[in-house]
């Protein structure tokens, strides 16, 4: 039987709404806390206290599905409030993405922590060499990106990363460091080329090209974004410099970067005098 409970620990007075498939109308006091919920932070709270320590209620019984049973969960946790810290539910219930905030900045707290630590380093570069996790990895993303409820959660992040200077300086840098390094270069020049050859890819950028030239927001950003870049010298000499480019049949910076093994702006230099020879 679904039924939806509120598990209550007794030495802190916080509450749990949780679900089972398996439940019980009436659980006696020898209920087990864990087969209500399985989230990490509810584990370590089960287990710092013992079994004995948590009450039970019943809030309701006898759905027929998924989908009842946790819109059920929803409406009881935010009843209850049982959302951390006022409670020991993390996510505001049911199957979906549907974090709370403090999740969300537990989370950021949790993948600055594992960035840093060379030992998840490592485990993670081993998995990226494996087929398989590879594979799994693909197919996850792919579901994601189905789902309507994620893109627009994504899209809504980037609109306010853009907005956001710190964000905006750190990618800065981070792009100029990778722009130094040939072996991203070289990795990222072989992406650029498989993706070319795939006619779904070229397809599907066709398709958006269309769509974006379509959207007079779009449009309009374009334009003041082109206004503000021409007023900038350096952006400027960079378009004359590719101009020249073309004209002479000099190649491009990340060609020069790989066949020579150089910096990016070791690449500019040998470009500069290629084009000087030229003329």
């Amino acid at each position: 039987m679904n039924v939806v409970s509120l598990i209550t620990c007794t030495p802190t007075g916080k509450s749990y709404v949780g679900v089972t498939k398996n439940g019980e109308r009436n659980p006696g006091p020898n209920f087990d806390p864990l087969r209500y919920g399985h989230g990490s932070r509810w584990c370590k709270i089960v287990r710092r206290y013992g079994r004995k320590a948590f009450t039970i209620r019943v809030l309701g019984c006898g759905y027929r599905t998924r989908k009842t049973l946790h819109e059920a969960e929803r409406r009881f946790i935010k009843k209850y409030d049982t959302i951390w810290p006022n409670g020991y539910n993390v996510t505001t219930g049911g199957a979906g993405p549907d974090y709370g905030p403090t999740f969300c900045e537990s989370a950021k707290r949790g993948a600055k922590r594992r960035s840093k630590n060379p030992k998840w380093l490592a485990s993670m570069r081993r998995l990226s060499k494996n087929p398989k996790w590879l594979a799994a990895n693909c197919a996850a993303n792919r579901r994601l990106s189905n789902n309507p409820k994620w893109r627009s959660a994504i899209r809504a992040a980037m609109q306010r990363q853009s907005k956001n200077p710190k964000w905006i300086e750190a990618n800065r840098a981070a792009v100029r460091r990778l722009s130094k390094n040939p072996k991203w270069i070289a990795a990222n020049r072989a992406v650029g080329l498989r993706n070319a050859k795939n006619p779904k890819w070229r397809a599907a950028i066709r398709s958006a090209a269309r769509r974006t030239a379509k959207n007079p927001k779009w449009l309009a950003a374009m334009q003041v974004a082109y206004e503000r870049r021409s007023k900038d010298p350096k952006w400027r000499a960079s378009i004359r410099a590719s101009w020249i480019r073309r004209k002479l049949n000099l190649p491009t910076l990340k060609t020069l970067c790989v066949k020579h093994g150089c910096t990016w702006r070791e690449a500019q230099i040998i470009q500069r005098r290629m084009a000087v020879k030229a003329r």
